[in-house]
Formats: C-alpha cells, sequence, structure tokens
C-alpha cells in the first residue's frame, strides 16, 4: 500500500478519532511504504489518535488539513479536538522524508497558531515542495516566513496561505530562493 485517502463521516468525532487510532495501530504494523496519506478533514483527529507515533520513514505527502465545506459546517462548533501545540516540528521529527504538508485550516492547539519559528523547524528537516498553511497563523506579516521559505524551500513548488500580508521584499526574497514556485 502506497497511497491512503481516508474521509470523515462528521457527526461522531469521537468514534471516528477510536476508528482512526486502531487504523494508525494498523498501518504502523503492516503498511510501514505508505508514501501518501490523506486524512483532510480528520487531522485533529489523527493527532488525538497519536498520528505522530506512526513510523511511515517514506511517507512524502500528508493531508491532514480541513475542507473549507467541513470549515463552513464546524463554524461555533467545538468537538473538543484541536491540533497540538507547536505541530510542525513534530510532524518534521515524525516524518522526515515529507515533501508535501497541507495543515490548512485546521484548529490550531496554540493561542499564536502556527508560527515562523515552526515553519522554519519543518523546512530545516524536510525538503519541503508543497505547503498550505491557509487560515493557521494568526500573524498578519507573513514576511518572516517567506524569508524562512525562501532560505530552506529551494525546491517549493506550491504555496497556500490565506489572509496574511505578503509584503514586496518577502515576495521578491521567495521568488528568488524558490524558483520551482
Amino acid at each position: 500500500l502506497r497511497s491512503l485517502i481516508l474521509s470523515s463521516t462528521h457527526g461522531q468525532p469521537r468514534e471516528e478519532s477510536h476508528q482512526l487510532s486502531n487504523l494508525l495501530m494498523t498501518l504502523f504494523v503492516s503498511c510501514r511504504r505508505l508514501q501518501q496519506l490523506d486524512l483532510t478533514d480528520l487531522g485533529p483527529q489523527a493527532f488525538a489518535s497519536n498520528l505522530l507515533d506512526v513510523e511511515l520513514p517514506e511517507l512524502k505527502l500528508l493531508r491532514v488539513g480541513m475542507s473549507q465545506t467541513s470549515v463552513r459546517s464546524l463554524h461555533g462548533r467545538n468537538d473538543g479536538f484541536r491540533v497540538p501545540h507547536a505541530v510542525l516540528p513534530k510532524v518534521a521529527a515524525a516524518f522526515p522524508s515529507l515533501q508535501a504538508l497541507d495543515v490548512g485550516f485546521m484548529p490550531t492547539g496554540g493561542a499564536d497558531g502556527v508560527t515562523t519559528a515552526e515553519v522554519k523547524s519543518l523546512l530545516k528537516i524536510c525538503a519541503i515542495q508543497h505547503l498550505d498553511l491557509s487560515m493557521v497563523m494568526h500573524l498578519m506579516d507573513f514576511g518572516p516566513a517567506l524569508q524562512a521559505l525562501a532560505a530552506h524551500a529551494p525546491e517549493l513548488r506550491s504555496l497556500a496561505v490565506h489572509g496574511l500580508l505578503l509584503p514586496p521584499d518577502g515576495m521578491q526574497a521567495l521568488a528568488e530562493g524558490c524558483p520551482h514556485l
């Protein structure tokens, strides 16, 4: 098994978390060659189910973000699932072969959401080519993160952000540092 896509059945997050935990333990035992794992809309439950303890040494793509449809349907609800604080360094440490990461629209554990320091730590470990940070950063100025991407992600091919200021000097640095973008 090289690729796995799981989808949410909305409405019973605790039951989904238990089922997902069992599935991840099965992955840990039998699917170490998995390269693509798509848990869109299940990210918070996946982290609650110890996703970061699953050994997937060849994992290149991880989608744990939320779809915009799910974001709208969950608006105002809190099912008790949040992404752990400082999640990007933990993801990088768990999956150093990662090349694509989607955490867009995920409820973040820290008061500040994902920080520039977390982005830097991810980029120093993983050779990121595709990154979705939509609505997970509470910063307004994305300039320092653009500088980090320019310095540490020369193979970056796509970047998704939403609602952040992209200063011209940061965009220039990104263009120069990420020629494949």
